[in-house]
């Protein structure tokens, strides 16, 4: 490969990104920043979930919206990947309350 390929890769995704209409009207209708360096962390986030989990692991998380990674997780992958249960089960502040009022 190519030892310039990926340099190239940023270049062309920057000004696909950069030149197209589409990014502004999902920014304005639905709020999905399509910005290049947001797109090449979801990119790696999603190719480490592959990586760990296989293509049949990483299509359960994109089946349950509950276990989706957040824009945090797009900084870090390892920190959604990080243990073998490490992104099946996304706790947020709601579970942690009911939790605490079942009692577990």
């Amino acid at each position: 490969m190519d030892a310039h390929a990926p340099k190239l890769e940023e270049i062309v995704s920057r000004r696909r990104a950069a030149s197209t209409p589409v990014t502004g009207v999902f920014a304005e209708l639905i709020g999905l920043d399509l910005a290049p360096r947001l797109v090449r962390d979801a990119r790696n986030l999603w190719a480490v979930v592959e990586h760990n989990r296989g293509q049949a692991g990483r299509d359960r998380i994109w089946g349950h919206p509950d276990l989706l990674p957040t824009r945090a997780h797009l900084a870090d992958p390892l920190s959604f990947t990080g243990g073998d249960d490490a992104g099946d089960r996304v706790e947020d502040d709601i579970d942690a309350e009911l939790r605490k009022l079942l009692g577990e």
